[in-house]
């Protein structure tokens, strides 16, 4: 009989164990059948591990080669495109149980929908060899690498296949590139890095300098960094950089279109045809240019020029040209002389403002800066109104010339209305005539000249004054005025009578001066007298009619054989200047009668005597006169001590005598100006230097003397 786990085999009649039992030997002479030790369990010898498992080194149950351990046996590993259970089943080396296709290329079910064996349901999985691995006599062998050869499908790595064009070797495909280890790796997209060239995707190219792959020209790149063709000018578009070269994609349109400088070509964006050159059609030209029908070139647009064939903007006023073609409207382009450059300039008929060129304002009109009005015209800063300038009046007629400023109509000349003659000239009869106080010369009306200016015509000077000359032994001519006036503030007022007030010489009658000691009175002269009109008449020479003592000559009287004129008896027809008792006639004077003597007066040498101190009183006011001329080119304070000490001796203490014996003197004083009179500069006049000439008379006279010569009046170089 035998042991537990053994049963007698028939055909040796030896007890043998039951499968899933090995015999265990024991120190005693029996056997026993103990259990197969399942893989992973303590073993001492071979034989004692379930089948297909073996006693390993380690002293354990290890299952053999393509096989593994599952619910404690050794299953063989499942064969590359076997199907598989993937809980119960284990795929050979480099393999994975995975859903399958039917073409060993991915699931066609959902691996959610997988049924495994325990299921009974039809397994849809099977042992798919790993990347880079293929199926070779029921093992996963190493993919061929790219260049290696081949003989079948799934025989070379991820992203090659086994081409027959090039002789049966892995050529990586499309989507791929060969790398330096022979590997087909995948090609770079646009925007990534890359190091050489030949790992970018289709259409594009790796860039050395930045080292990422950039789409062709004909390319651009879209948002999985793809190269995708160029959309044409106007095309729909998307996005921007999508568009064929020299193309924008137009945000509100979306549509591709050609960059300023380009134009729509079937589609392609080219070059804008430059100013000058031939053109087809409208657009084609460069920007400001249209394509001109009839010559069939690019023209600029108005405003514009041509500068090496691009359209450029006229020139504003004052910037430097070359050409008068490329200045604004209405400019030249001229030279400078003193800056040597050439520059943009307005025409004579128009004004630069903010680089253009406006037409000169007209008259009356509103203006801002000077320079803008027309010719002849400025623009008043004040007013802001544009005005003929002096010498220019506005034609207000209807004509060719209206609005305009034309020349003043010259003296004489012809006139419509007031207002366009020249200055101090009215139009008067349609004809310019000028005003009072004006004379008309070269076309203009001039102002009457003053008495003292020089002058070369009659009828040039102010009223009462004539054109004459200076004097018989000069050639110079000035305005004059005529007998019995004075000048007086410019103009010739008539001279005022004896015994009439005055403020200067010049201003009395003929034969009459004026007296500052006098009070500035007109006063006869010592050889004149006044009459009952104020005008002074030379005294009567002795032996002429008379009518007065007092108009006959010194030393005479009025009277006939016998008496008086003033006494009734007098015989008025035989009425004569005689000489007084002991004088005698001689030349129509009354002298002294050297022979007879006077008891009542002085002897007749004392008359000798005075004649002749007289002479020498004469010669003294030379001598002294001459002095003054020397004099006036010493400084003026050696001149003022002299006078100084001329004035500290009294007013008369430097009284001039002559020798003995004499009947006259002369005395020094400074003349007193008059109150009314002033040097036409705003300031009074000083005092004048004079000398009065005495002689002692009986009877009347200025305190007991009569003035026999005026006084002599010195300006101030003299003193």
């Amino acid at each position: 009989m035998c042991v537990a786990n053994a049963e007698c085999q028939a055909a040796t009649s030896l007890c043998e164990c039951l499968t899933g039992y090995f015999a265990q030997s024991h120190n005693s002479s029996k056997s026993t059948c103990e259990e197969l030790i399942e893989p992973g369990e303590s073993c001492e010898q071979n034989g004692t591990c379930v089948e297909h498992a073996l006693c390993s080194s380690n002293g354990t149950c290890q299952c053999e080669d393509r096989y593994f351990s599952f619910g404690g046996n050794c299953k063989p590993l499942t064969l590359p495109e076997r199907p598989c259970d993937p809980v119960a089943d284990k795929c050979v080396t480099n393999a994975q149980c995975v859903p399958s296709d039917g073409n060993g290329v991915g699931p066609t079910v959902d691996q959610s929908m997988v049924f495994y064996p325990r299921l009974n349901a039809q397994a849809v999985t099977i042992c798919k060899c790993a990347a880079n691995y293929f199926p070779l006599n029921g093992a996963c062998v190493t993919n061929k690498k790219a260049g290696e050869k081949c003989w079948g499908v799934g025989m070379c790595i991820t992203g090659a296949v086994c081409s027959a064009i090039d002789g049966w070797i892995c050529r990586c495909e499309d989507k791929y590139y060969r790398d330096d280890l022979d590997l087909c790796q995948p090609r770079v997209i646009a925007g990534k890095n890359c190091s050489a060239p030949g790992q970018c995707i289709a259409f594009a190219e790796c860039n050395l300098n930045s080292s990422t792959c950039v789409c062709d020209k004909d390319y651009y790149r879209d948002k999985q960094d793809i190269c995708q063709p160029r959309i044409k000018a106007d095309k729909a578009c998307t996005n921007i950089g999508q568009c064929t070269h020299n193309a924008e994609c137009e945000g509100k349109t979306m549509t591709c279109l050609c960059n300023t400088e380009f134009y729509n070509e079937a589609g392609n964006c080219l070059d804008r045809k430059k100013a000058g050159r031939e053109c087809l059609r409208p657009g084609q030209c460069v920007v400001n240019a249209e394509c001109d029908n009839l010559t069939g070139f690019c023209q600029c647009d108005t405003g514009f020029y041509n500068e090496g064939g691009v359209c450029a903007t006229l020139k504003p006023a004052g910037e430097v040209c070359k050409l008068t073609s490329q200045c604004t409207f209405n400019a030249d382009c001229t030279s400078l002389v003193t800056t040597n450059s050439t520059l943009c300039r307005c025409r004579a008929e128009y004004f630069p403002e903010m680089g253009k060129c406006h037409l000169k304002i007209g008259p009356g009109k509103e203006c801002r800066n000077l320079g803008q009005c027309a010719s002849n015209a400025e623009c008043d800063p004040i007013k802001s109104i544009c005005e003929c300038n002096q010498g220019y009046y506005q034609d207000l007629l209807d004509g060719d010339n209206k609005g305009t400023c034309l020349p003043l109509i010259k003296a004489n000349g012809v006139c419509t209305t007031n207002g366009t003659c020249v200055a101090n000239s009215v139009c008067d009869g349609g004809t310019c005539s000028c005003v009072d106080q004006y004379y008309a010369r070269d076309g203009q009306c001039l102002g009457f000249l003053k008495p003292g200016a020089p002058c070369d015509e009659k009828d040039t000077c102010v009223k009462l004054s004539t054109c004459d000359k200076v004097s018989n032994t000069s050639g110079r001519t000035e305005c004059i005025c005529v007998s019995g006036y004075f000048v007086h503030k410019d103009e010739c007022v008539e001279v005022h009578k004896a015994g009439q007030p005055c403020n200067g010489r010049g201003q009395c009658v003929l034969g009459a001066e004026c007296r500052a000691d006098l009070g500035w009175m007109c006063t006869c002269g010592p050889m004149f007298y006044e009459d009952s009109y104020g005008v002074c008449y030379k005294h009567k020479p002795a032996g002429s009619p008379c009518n007065a003592t007092y108009e006959c000559t010194t030393e005479a009287e009025c009277r006939d054989d016998a008496n008086s004129v003033d006494q009734a008896t007098t015989d008025k027809d035989e009425v004569l200047c005689r000489c007084l008792k002991s004088y005698v006639a001689v030349n129509g004077l009354c002298v002294g009668d050297p022979t007879v003597g006077d008891e009542e007066g002085v002897p007749s040498i004392v008359l000798i005597s005075s004649i002749i101190a007289a002479l020498f009183l004469l010669l003294l006011l030379f001598a002294l006169f001459l002095i003054l001329f020397r004099r006036r080119k010493q400084k003026r304070q050696a001149a003022e001590e002299s006078m100084s000490s001329m004035s500290d001796s009294g007013s008369m203490a430097s009284t001039l005598k002559p020798p003995r014996p004499y009947l006259g003197y002369a005395v020094p004083f400074y003349m007193p100006p008059p109150p009314s009179i002033n040097s036409g500069n705003g300031k009074a006049p000083g005092s004048d230097l004079a000398l009065e000439f005495y002689r002692t008379k009986k009877g009347s006279g200025v305190k007991g003397q009569d003035v026999i010569s005026a006084s002599m009046n010195l300006d101030e170089e003299d003193i």
